[in-house]
Protein backbone atom coordinates (compact mmCIF):
# COMPACT_ATOMS: atom_id res chain seq x y z
CA UNK A 1 0.00 0.00 0.00
CA UNK A 2 2.06 2.58 -1.21
CA UNK A 3 -0.53 5.29 -2.38
CA UNK A 4 -2.76 6.82 -0.16
CA UNK A 5 -6.60 7.22 -0.71
CA UNK A 6 -7.84 10.12 -2.14
CA UNK A 7 -9.76 12.00 0.30
CA UNK A 8 -13.21 11.95 -1.26
CA UNK A 9 -12.90 8.40 -0.90
CA UNK A 10 -11.84 8.29 2.19
CA UNK A 11 -15.22 11.15 2.96
CA UNK A 12 -17.25 9.03 0.84
CA UNK A 13 -16.11 5.30 3.52
CA UNK A 14 -16.52 7.55 6.22
CA UNK A 15 -20.46 8.58 5.54
CA UNK A 16 -21.24 4.72 4.52
CA UNK A 17 -19.89 3.78 8.26
CA UNK A 18 -21.51 6.32 9.91
CA UNK A 19 -24.93 5.23 8.48
CA UNK A 20 -23.63 1.40 9.44
CA UNK A 21 -22.79 2.51 12.93
CA UNK A 22 -26.24 4.71 13.13
CA UNK A 23 -28.20 1.63 12.29
CA UNK A 24 -26.90 -0.85 14.63
CA UNK A 25 -27.04 1.50 17.16
CA UNK A 26 -31.05 1.75 16.74
CA UNK A 27 -31.44 -2.02 16.55
CA UNK A 28 -28.88 -2.09 19.63
CA UNK A 29 -31.27 0.26 21.67
CA UNK A 30 -34.35 -1.67 20.59
CA UNK A 31 -32.69 -5.48 21.32
CA UNK A 32 -31.78 -3.55 25.11
CA UNK A 33 -35.20 -2.41 25.82
CA UNK A 34 -37.18 -5.42 24.35
CA UNK A 35 -38.95 -6.77 27.60
CA UNK A 36 -37.19 -9.94 28.48
CA UNK A 37 -39.73 -13.41 27.96
CA UNK A 38 -42.17 -14.96 31.25
CA UNK A 39 -40.02 -18.20 31.36
CA UNK A 40 -42.08 -18.71 34.77
CA UNK A 41 -45.49 -18.20 32.25
CA UNK A 42 -46.10 -21.92 32.05
CA UNK A 43 -45.66 -22.72 35.89
CA UNK A 44 -48.29 -19.92 36.52
CA UNK A 45 -50.96 -21.13 33.75
CA UNK A 46 -50.90 -25.13 34.80
CA UNK A 47 -51.07 -23.97 38.90
CA UNK A 48 -54.36 -21.90 38.00
CA UNK A 49 -56.66 -24.95 36.39
CA UNK A 50 -56.19 -28.44 37.15
CA UNK A 51 -55.99 -30.63 34.03
CA UNK A 52 -56.54 -34.69 34.05
CA UNK A 53 -54.04 -36.57 32.59
CA UNK A 54 -55.60 -39.85 33.48
CA UNK A 55 -55.48 -42.47 31.02
CA UNK A 56 -59.61 -43.91 29.56
CA UNK A 57 -60.04 -47.02 27.98
CA UNK A 58 -60.96 -46.03 24.35
CA UNK A 59 -60.49 -48.44 21.14
CA UNK A 60 -60.49 -46.48 18.04
CA UNK A 61 -60.52 -48.38 14.62
CA UNK A 62 -58.41 -47.31 11.88
CA UNK A 63 -59.17 -48.01 8.45
CA UNK A 64 -55.63 -48.58 7.04
CA UNK A 65 -56.76 -49.46 3.73
CA UNK A 66 -59.19 -46.03 3.30
CA UNK A 67 -56.34 -43.62 4.03
CA UNK A 68 -53.98 -45.42 1.85
CA UNK A 69 -56.43 -44.59 -0.63
CA UNK A 70 -56.83 -41.02 -0.86
CA UNK A 71 -52.96 -41.12 -0.92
Amino acid sequence: FDKDLPEEKVEAFSKVLEKFFDSEVEDYVKQRDAKAPDYDRLKKKCAVKAYDWSLTHKIVEVDRDASRMED
